[in-house]
């Protein structure tokens, strides 16, 4: 125990004896942590609006007046047997009138046209898949020669429709997903680097005390674990001011609202709320990167240490 308080101390000592040194790898590591911050929170919230846009993405298919009840069910059958199949309803006439009429009440023309016409809308199936590109291969499926004289020409599917919805979507989650890793792990490397140099000059500064405490008989664990605590210690500091600085980031960013708008308001919101529900979690994920990467490139620093 002993031995530990030791190690623990000089970590500290050095810490703040190389106080320059010191704030500019916690300055760095802040940076970092902060940029990941915001990526995962801004991650979940892209996340959660595309789920939420998922849900409301579907493929209907519109049957011709002369397609028979028993060739509808047929291909609602093939399916509801697909894997990727999450739910499919069948709306006959009466149901489809209904929801017109639902959702036209307050549209008088529309009400009278439908009078005078009769019930001309089509029956349909209503399909949701998971994950949602597998709409396009039940699409395929729809419009196959068993099925696609059953099915109203020009807008029977309406997945074509919305492809260039999804295909926006999906690409816009990629791309986040790709830029905030890509980002994340350079400024990873570029913390590491700062925080291997900055133990590196460390060593270099106190090399004939580290010299002198090998000559007395110091194991290469007591001169050397020290500076893992530096390490560590760059870490724990950089989260508490990467947490406080993404509060602070996010409250001026409300303040200035007239400024910045709605659009940034929208984002910002939810990021705040984000962050409040998974406060713990934030912030050990970021203590565990920061103690991992000020650790290990404490250790590699002093790992090139010839004795």
């Amino acid at each position: 125990m002993l031995t530990l308080y030791r190690i623990i101390k000089m970590g500290f000592q050095g810490f703040w004896r190389n106080r320059l040194l010191s704030l500019a790898a916690v300055l760095i590591m802040t940076l970092t942590l902060l940029v990941i911050s915001i990526f995962v929170a801004l991650n979940s919230i892209v996340d959660a609006a595309v789920k939420n846009l998922h849900e409301k993405i579907d493929l209907v298919i519109f049957f011709k007046d002369e397609a028979s009840e028993e060739e509808i069910l047929q291909l609602k059958r093939v399916l509801a047997n697909q894997p990727e199949t999450k739910s499919i309803n069948y709306v006959n006439k009466q149901e489809a009138e209904a929801r017109y009429r639902s959702r036209y009440k307050n549209d008088p023309t529309r009400l009278s046209s439908l009078e005078i016409t009769g019930n001309v809308l089509p029956r349909s199936l209503e399909i949701k898949a998971e994950p949602p590109e597998a709409l396009e291969k039940l699409a395929k499926i729809a419009s196959s020669e068993q099925f696609k004289d059953l099915i109203l020409p020009d807008k029977g599917i309406s997945y074509y429709e919305n492809k260039a919805l999804i295909d926006k979507l999906l690409t816009l989650t990629r791309f986040l997903e790709i830029s905030g890793i890509s980002i994340s792990i350079f400024f990873i490397l570029v913390t590491m680097l700062t925080v291997f140099n900055t133990i590196k000059l460390t060593v270099f500064s106190r090399r004939d005390e580290i010299e002198i405490m090998r000559l007395v008989g110091a194991t290469e664990s007591f001169v050397k674990l020290p500076f893992a605590v530096e390490g560590i210690l760059y870490g724990v500091v950089g989260t508490f001011f990467a947490v406080v600085a993404f509060l602070l980031l996010l409250k001026l960013t409300l303040n200035f609202y007239n400024y910045l708008g709605p659009l940034v308001l929208s984002l910002v919101t939810p990021m705040m709320s984000y962050f409040k529900e998974n406060f713990f979690k934030i912030v050990s994920m970021e203590l565990m990167i920061a103690v991992f990467i000020g650790t290990l490139s404490a250790l590699l620093a002093i790992g090139r240490r010839k004795s």
